[in-house]
């Protein structure tokens, strides 16, 4: 217990940025404000526009064949609060001190990639992974914060741009490459990297806001469950029979939906927009958020939510919300 304690004082005395003792991580403020989720190039009527290939069905990301795994339908207002968020991902270090004061509990997996990955020192300032929902929630808890919902990560996830619907962290809509230095691991799915980054590491993947690491390194745990129509009118798509993959696009666009433009998009989601609520009814399946060190540079976007249907994962962390 003495050790335990001499450990944390320690680390309150001189710690480096990301292996602060859990309740001093920095948050940054994020004004109230109110917008549309998602990206309008999908809106009802039109899917025009190219998103850096992640729209084309010559891609093996194209991004609407993963339906219902992940959208990003434009058709919910949102309102937000003034809250303030983690500038960064929660680290191990920061989980094993929850840990050891009894309020967390130990990840899921202590290893990736074959190696010692939590308890390792030369991995401390990383971010945890290998929690599940219901862990990264209780971590949370037990600082006096929740996790945000996905309105409030994409709200905090493109800032003042936020009705400009920016792409990723920085100004304009230039995609990350493998040897655009600090931008490396916004990349890493194209470049071969079996790692996430310290926290804090990426030049690229920073806003001015002051918020980090939220396109890349791992993608984090919100508090919502999946639906595949969150963001509808009742959660009802339209002319659902357009929905399935395959579907014939001589049956889509007519009666209440609004007229697919060429090209044809049979599994494009047709709804009434809606109005942003939290859905938390389905527990098996949860959205995450964010690009990870493992996923392709589709799921990079900022306003693009993704269904986690595994409870952890090597690359799933999360960062903690707070209201004002």
């Amino acid at each position: 217990m003495r050790a335990s304690l001499a450990f944390s004082a320690l680390l309150l005395v001189a710690c480096p940025v990301g292996r602060q003792w859990p309740a001093e991580t920095p948050m940054i403020d994020i004004a109230a404000g109110e917008f549309v989720l998602g990206h309008r190039v999908l809106a009802c009527g039109g899917v025009g526009g190219t998103m850096d290939g992640c729209d084309s069905p010559a891609d093996d990301n194209y991004a609407l064949t993963w339906f219902p795994e992940i959208s990003w339908l434009p058709a919910a207002t949102a309102k937000i609060s003034a809250f303030r968020m983690d500038q960064h991902e929660v680290t191990n270090v920061q989980y094993k001190l929850c840990v050891e004061r009894g309020s967390c509990t130990v990840p899921q997996e202590t290893e990736l990639n074959g190696l010692a990955y939590y308890d390792a020192e030369a991995y401390s300032d990383f971010p945890v992974v290998h929690v599940t929902q219901a862990q990264a929630s209780q971590y949370c808890v037990s600082q006096g914060k929740r996790l945000p919902n996905e309105a409030e990560w994409e709200w905090a996830a493109r800032g003042s741009d936020a009705s400009a619907l920016r792409d990723y962290p920085w100004t304009g809509a230039q995609p990350p490459h493998c040897d655009v230095g600090g931008a490396y691991h916004l990349a890493s799915a194209e470049c071969a990297t079996q790692m996430p980054a310290q926290v804090l590491q990426s030049q690229a993947d920073r806003m001015n806001s002051g918020l980090r690491d939220m396109a890349s390194n791992v993608a984090e745990w919100v508090a919502d469950t999946w639906h595949p129509f969150a963001y509808c009118q009742n959660r009802k798509a339209l002319e659902e029979k357009c929905q399935a993959q395959g579907g014939s696009c001589a049956e889509c666009g007519t009666g209440e939906a609004c007229a697919l433009t060429a090209p044809c998009v049979p599994n494009l989601a047709i709804c009434k927009p809606g109005t942003y609520e939290v859905y938390q009814d389905n527990k098996t399946e949860w959205v995450v958020r964010g690009g990870s060190y493992k996923r392709s540079r589709c799921a990079l976007r900022l306003y693009a939510r993704q269904l986690q249907t595994v409870s952890s994962s090597a690359d799933v962390g999360f960062r903690c919300a707070q209201n004002l």
